[in-house]
């Protein structure tokens, strides 16, 4: 029962996973898991483009003529994005999109340096630029060989962040008419293509207001994770990476139509009729799997998170994975602490 559902928020299942690590997301049997309307203290919602409304919100400050309109919930997310704003002489902040930094050190002896080297790629074109400090917002697999100059600790401490794949399959129905019959937006099952899906009543705001009826269209997600108990947490990840990489979209299209037809057609469902299109996102490096020892050290060595958080000079690590659970409030969290302990 709890090993897709870890799997699909944390990455890996019972057998490679942290017990904290189901605390932080709420498994049964902690104190945490409450039931019942009177224990809520919030509610669960979904943007209707994810994490890009609260992503939207950052640049609506740092530049404000980015996103049309005023400095209201409903035209930052609504509005336009004026991408011609976002990286200009003027600007206070620059961003620069289709960037790739492929390099990151110091110009000298990190505790002499001075300002820090940043060489990145864009357009089939290399470029270098220098800044006084630098923040590594990236992930761990991506981070530890981009900062070259990177000690023997921190790549120690990073050895320990393992990370394994997601699929997230989104269908386009022309209509959820056979969910309505059988009385769910959701559900979950112990055999087949994944292990749960849904449907979201869409968020209005604003003018943005999608009619919710089961004759109008809908999106049905699929959460499918890859996990292989038995095996280490780093192998469980390789043949994750395999998996979803080698899989045609073919083959996954056809396991998406037999596994509905299997749940819904006795409810009405037809897939010739009903779905209108399948959208795949495959992440290879969906979430860090906190092992025993991830969140608190072991055997007398500290915690790998605790040791990354350190500033390595002029540079500074900030990611949601540090947080073992990875959602946008550990995101924005770490990137504040990171930023904060290196603007001194």
């Amino acid at each position: 029962f709890a090993d897709p559902i870890l799997a699909s928020v944390i990455g890996l299942g019972c057998d490679a996973i942290s017990a904290y690590g189901a605390y932080q997301v709420g498994m049964p049997g902690f104190g945490r898991f409450k039931v019942g309307a009177a224990n809520r203290r919030h509610s669960w919602h979904s943007f209707p483009g994810g994490n890009d409304a609260i992503s939207r919100f950052f640049v609506k400050s740092l530049i404000p003529e980015a996103i049309q309109g005023n400095n209201t919930f409903a035209d930052i997310h609504n509005r336009g994005i004026r991408f011609d704003k976002l990286d200009t002489p003027g600007n206070r902040i620059r961003m620069r999109l289709a960037s790739t930094a492929v390099r990151v050190e110091h110009d000298a002896p990190p505790d002499k340096s001075e300002f820090v080297w940043i060489t990145y790629e864009k357009d089939g074109k290399t470029y270098r630029v220098k800044a006084r400090a630098v923040v590594m917002a990236s992930g761990s697999w991506v981070a530890r060989r981009v900062v070259r100059d990177l000690p023997d600790h921190y790549q120690q401490a990073y050895s320990h962040f393992k990370r394994s794949a997601l699929l997230v399959a989104n269908v386009a129905l022309t209509n959820w008419r056979f969910l309505a019959r059988l009385g769910l937006t959701s559900c979950r099952w112990f055999h087949g293509f994944g292990f749960s899906c849904n449907i979201r009543r869409p968020m209005m705001v604003g003018d943005y207001r999608p009619l919710f009826h089961p004759d109008q269209p809908i999106v049905l997600t699929f959460y499918v994770p890859f996990y292989y108990p038995g095996i280490s947490n780093r192998l469980q990840g390789i043949n994750g990476r395999k998996e979803l990489l080698a899989t045609s979209f073919r083959d996954y299209e056809i396991q998406i139509r037999q596994q509905m037809v299997r749940l819904f057609s006795r409810a009405g469902f037809d897939p010739g009729r009903d779905i209108a299109g399948i959208i795949l996102n495959r992440w290879g490096h969906a979430y860090v799997n906190p092992q025993p020892g991830f969140y608190f050290g072991r055997a007398g060595r500290p915690a790998p998170p605790d040791v990354i958080r350190k500033p390595f000079g002029r540079i500074a690590f900030g990611h949601s994975e540090h947080n073992g659970h990875q959602q946008w409030v550990g995101a924005a969290q770490d990137g504040a602490r990171a930023a904060a302990s290196i603007m001194l």
